[in-house]
């Protein structure tokens, strides 16, 4: 598995109630980039991350102030940590996805 879509029913247990570093993306399916890095994130190689469609989880923009998408976040310990948000490229995202894994 390198990507899992939740949503925010899920986001508590799998997000806020782990230890350690998670993985979490905010998508939304008319925007080209999130797109193309759900695709990217098929490969074997890719970072796990669990993704959340802010058009399906209406409230979650407004409760986690989220602006742009895709906006990338590591929560470690079910705490916000590196945030990275509306990024251009698809090769920016996993960059910055494979840096914030290892």
């Amino acid at each position: 598995m390198s990507w899992q879509k939740i949503g925010m029913g899920e986001f508590e247990s799998e997000v806020l109630g782990k230890s350690g570093p998670v993985l979490v993306a905010f998508v939304a399916e008319w925007c080209g980039t999130s797109r193309r890095l759900m695709a990217e994130l098929t490969d074997p190689d890719a970072p796990d991350v669990l993704c959340i469609d802010v058009d399906e989880e209406p409230t979650v923009s407004e409760r986690l102030g989220l602006k742009m998408v895709p906006t990338l976040v590591v929560y470690r310990d079910g705490r916000p940590g590196s945030r990275a948000d509306g990024m251009n490229t698809v090769a920016e995202g996993m960059s910055w996805l494979r840096a914030a894994a290892a």
